[in-house]
């Protein structure tokens, strides 16, 4: 936007307006007596444009209100009110300048603007009508914003439409709204679709999936899965399939790299390590948050059980025999009562 001088006129674009002016000799020669002219951007219905050589001028042809744009010659060029020449060394300038009207001739059509009711708006098209431009520019506005939220709630039907066809794709039963959850969060699906439907079959009772990345581990590329009770990774192939996990109680620790795109995940059980690499970057550090706060939580040890009474000691069975004996010494017990008395005892022991 700003000023651009011609052989025959000017031009001169802001935000709302555009504004072409007669002047220069050339513009006097032609006959032409026509005042400066300031429009709307929107009444801009069509643009052409004759690039200039060294030899022969260019010319910037505009077309306001529907108007079809008549065909010029050398002539006639330089009469059209609507048209300014220009020589070789401004050329880059109105290239300039009818890229921009271009858009603006777009834009318009793309908006559903009506070019002709704009330039039948202004009572006298010859003059600059702030008011009306002003009260145009904010229809404009307001249909913009219009657009704008049409198109806001056609992306969320959207997300919403594919996040039920997901659901049914993955879970047609609807057992496993976990899945389908985790699954909508990842960043990239592509390729781990197979192996998010076979999910299910490998979880134990209880387990709940709370994050999934794909991923590639071993050099076959499947899904992560983080539980609340191991990581995941698993690939069904079309031959084979693979299944690798890594309970929480076990991971001692978990590092990342990241790349411009992917990373890796490289995890340390017992002393070694296994790296899943390919991870997009969204779902990564995510992954890595969840894991560590997955092995604080299963390191935590249990709360230790309720104490509870002592449980009574067993009676001396050697001192009852002292005292038996004691009994049969004093004649009070019999040979075979004592004898039987301590067979009893000792079969306590």
């Amino acid at each position: 936007m700003g000023a651009y001088d011609g052989y025959t006129g000017r031009i001169e674009v802001d935000d709302h307006t555009i504004t072409i002016l007669r002047q220069g000799m050339a513009a006097k020669l032609s006959g032409q007596r026509v005042p400066s002219r300031t429009l709307p951007l929107a009444a801009v219905s069509d643009v052409a444009f004759k690039d200039a050589s060294r030899l022969v001028n260019g010319h910037l042809q505009i077309a306001f209100g529907g108007e079809p744009l008549p065909a010029l010659t050398a002539t006639t060029a330089a009469s059209d009110p609507n048209t300014v020449l220009f020589r070789h060394k401004q050329r880059e300038a109105f290239r300039e300048l009818a890229a921009f009207l271009q858009k603006v001739v777009a834009m318009n059509r793309s908006q559903g603007v009506d070019s002709a009711q704009v330039y039948a708006a202004a009572d006298d098209p010859q003059a600059h009508h702030v008011g009306k431009l002003d009260a145009y520019a904010q229809r404009l506005e307001e249909k913009s914003a219009t657009l704008q939220a049409q198109s806001e709630e056609r992306q969320a039907a959207g997300r919403q439409d594919r996040g039920e066809k997901l659901a049914a794709k993955l879970d047609p039963s609807g057992e496993r709204p976990d899945i389908v959850a985790a699954a909508a969060r990842m960043s990239n699906r592509l390729g781990g679709g197979r192996e998010l439907k076979k999910l299910a079959e490998h979880l134990h009772d209880g387990e709940e999936v709370q994050l999934i990345a794909q991923g590639t581990y071993a050099d076959r590329q499947g899904i992560l899965v983080l539980t609340n009770l191991r990581l995941l990774f698993l690939f069904h192939g079309l031959v084979s399939q693979a299944k690798e996990d890594f309970p929480l109680r076990l991971i001692s620790s978990v590092q990342t790299k990241s790349g411009m795109v992917t990373g890796e995940l490289r995890v340390f059980v017992s002393g070694n390590n296994a790296v899943i690499k390919g991870i997009v970057k969204n779902d990564l550090a995510p992954l890595a948050d969840a894991v560590r706060e997955g092995i604080a939580a299963a390191s935590t040890p249990p709360p230790a059980p309720a104490a509870t009474a002592a449980a009574p000691e067993p009676p001396d069975v050697f001192a009852q025999i002292e005292k038996l004996a004691d009994l049969h010494r004093a004649g009070i017990l019999s040979d075979e009562e004592f004898a039987e008395k301590k067979r009893e005892l000792l079969g306590r022991l």
